[in-house]
């Protein structure tokens, strides 16, 4: 069994397909934010294989979290 870096299976990846349904966004969308360098970490696979572990789509998710509309992440927020 191909394993990559992390140890993931290639079975255990998600395409980009559906990491973006289950993200709930456009393909375009991750397109553009792996342009941008934001979004959810992915695996690059080839030239043109991108795959994304479903435990950093959740970490992804997880970090999104917020406390109202003027909040702008746990980076901008002051330590306790």
């Amino acid at each position: 069994m191909q394993r990559n870096e992390q140890g993931k299976t290639l079975a255990q990846l998600l395409t980009e397909a559906e990491a973006s349904v289950f993200l709930a966004v456009a393909r375009k969308t991750l397109e553009r934010w792996r342009s941008l360098g934001i979004g959810p970490e992915f695996i690059r696979i080839g030239v043109r294989g991108v795959r994304y572990a479903r435990d950093d789509l959740d970490l992804y998710i997880a970090t999104q979290r917020r406390t109202s509309t003027s909040d702008s992440g746990p980076e901008a927020r002051p330590a306790v």
